[in-house]
């Protein structure tokens, strides 16, 4: 065989036998729903594929001219559909029904998970939505970081944010977390189309924070921005277990940062109550109560005052479950007066006089109470116990108690009181906040007796939270690098640069929220 020479394109070889020439691989076929990169179809050369945003390839991405008596590619062709769903991060996109521009198929059902950066909420905008009313439809749902655990995203136990559905446009929807789940069912007849756009947008404000069972919440308004706090404060009677109060913080997520709390009726021994008037529940209220249990609470007012019980619901096993409630300091006058039993009916006395020590059984409750009642003490303590047996387990009882005139066992934390008058009826209760902090809640409070006989403050004690002055947003810090060079400046600018300095240093004082 003769030496093999090149020429443009052709390459020609001597020989007795054959001659041909090199030819290009193929021209790709129409690419749908993507683009191609590289118009080079020689020998040696390759072509790369990219689909449009909300359809995936299906094959190789990229296809090499092969060398060869018959030029091919090396792979086949890829092709760029519209899936029944996958996960998507990206800060926008568009997701289409399955198979689009084709209609979509029956008997789907797809799921879409959606991820932008974190501090984003996600923008749904439907552009395309002919879909069979009722039956094909596309339900979105969000994260709930405030009370779900699971840290791998939304599911269909979720918020709901919407079910779209019909053949319209235009349809909106907008999360407040970074993620959303997207599922599209479809069922036995007709198909449709849908085409979505999505796109991430700065969250500024967090989610309403959930409510809490037995439980009030104290905010200054609607608009939860970074820094904002709720303080939760359990119904009378109820313990508060966990931090009472949550901030709007951004993490990883903009929520709020914090677990719930949770507000029981609990068994103490021997829990002291200072204020003037409250609540006593049995354990585990406004269920059963729990079985082989002894719970005791002392009753402390302010001397010279005594105190009223009144009974609201009172239901337990007959003689075997039982409340006793102790007149603490009464002891000449108690003594001489007999004892008072409730069982099933109004009270009733008893002969038979028992004491704890030396304080007199003021009234034991037992069995089904069905009627109000109420008794007042002698003296300014009381002492309740609580016990239970192992067998029947009933709904328990609700017991207020009262002194007359309104206490102040709450504190104001960055703040406190101003003034103050008499604890009595008609007496008031002015709030402060220190400096750098602004009041959540009224700043001032009336003493008031109310129908069901207790005395209380008109409103909840308020809370002083950081001015927005004294806050910096985190995406919002900044810096200062301070570079002087001797030779270059005089000594009259080197000292006015350090007191702009200080100047700053003093004024601004950055911290994390």
């Amino acid at each position: 065989m003769n030496v093999v020479k090149f020429m443009s394109g052709v390459c020609c070889i001597t020989s007795k036998t054959r001659t041909y020439e090199l030819q290009n691989c193929p021209d790709p076929p129409p690419f749908q729903n993507g683009y191609m990169i590289n118009s080079d179809y020689s020998v040696g050369q390759s072509i790369s594929f990219e689909c449009y945003p909300g359809y995936i390839l299906i094959g190789h991405p990229v296809l090499t001219c092969q060398h060869g008596i018959n030029r091919n590619w090396n792979y086949p062709f890829p092709r760029c559909d519209a899936p029944c769903g996958y996960n998507v991060t990206a800060q926008n996109g568009t997701i289409y029904s399955p198979g689009f521009p084709d209609e979509y198929p029956i008997l789907k059902d797809c799921i879409w998970l959606i991820t932008v950066p974190p501090g984003h909420g996600v923008y749904i905008n439907f552009t395309l939505l002919q879909t069979e009313a009722v039956n094909d439809y596309i339900a979105v749902w969000y994260e709930n970081f405030s009370v779900k655990t699971n840290l791998d995203g939304p599911d269909q136990n979720s918020p709901q944010l919407g079910v779209f559905s019909g053949n319209t446009a235009l349809e909106t929807a907008y999360s407040s977390t970074n993620q959303v789940l997207l599922k599209f069912h479809s069922d036995f007849s007709n198909g449709g189309f849908f085409v979505l756009n999505f796109h991430a947008f700065q969250l500024k404000k967090c989610q309403p924070p959930p409510a809490v069972p037995q439980a009030e919440m104290l905010t200054e308004d609607e608009d939860f921005e970074i820094g904002d706090f709720v303080k939760y404060q359990c119904h009378p009677g109820y313990t508060l277990s966990g931090t009472d109060t949550l901030t709007c913080r951004l993490s990883s997520q903009l929520q709020f940062e914090g677990s719930l709390p949770t507000c029981e009726a609990q068994c103490p021994a021997n829990e002291v109550r200072t204020e003037s008037s409250g609540v006593i529940l049995s354990p585990g209220y406004p269920g059963n109560y729990f079985n082989s249990q002894t719970c005791s609470w002392s009753i402390k007012v302010d001397p010279n005052y005594n105190i009223t019980i009144f009974v609201d619901t009172f239901q337990s096993e007959k003689q075997f479950d039982a409340l006793e409630v102790f007149d603490v300091l009464c002891l000449e006058e108690c003594t001489l007066k007999q004892t008072r039993t409730v069982e099933d009916s109004p009270l009733s006395h008893e002969d038979e006089k028992r004491s704890s020590g030396q304080s007199p059984l003021l009234a034991v409750l037992s069995g089904n109470h069905t009627e109000q009642s109420n008794f007042t003490s002698k003296s300014n303590q009381l002492f309740l116990r609580w016990s239970t047996d192992h067998a029947t387990s009933k709904r328990g009882f609700k017991i207020r108690y009262a002194a007359p005139y309104c206490s102040l066992t709450h504190t104001l934390k960055n703040g406190g009181v101003l003034n103050r008058t008499t604890g009595a009826v008609g007496s008031k209760v002015h709030y402060f906040c220190k400096p750098g902090y602004r009041m959540v809640g009224h700043s001032n409070a009336t003493c008031r007796r109310n129908p069901v006989g207790m005395y209380q403050w008109d409103s909840l004690t308020p809370m002083c939270q950081e001015s927005m002055s004294q806050r910096v947003a985190p995406w919002a810090m900044c810096c200062w690098h301070w570079e002087q060079n001797a030779s270059d400046r005089s000594s009259d600018l080197h000292s006015n640069l350090d007191k702009e300095k200080a100047k700053f240093e003093k004024i601004l004082k950055i911290r994390r929220l």
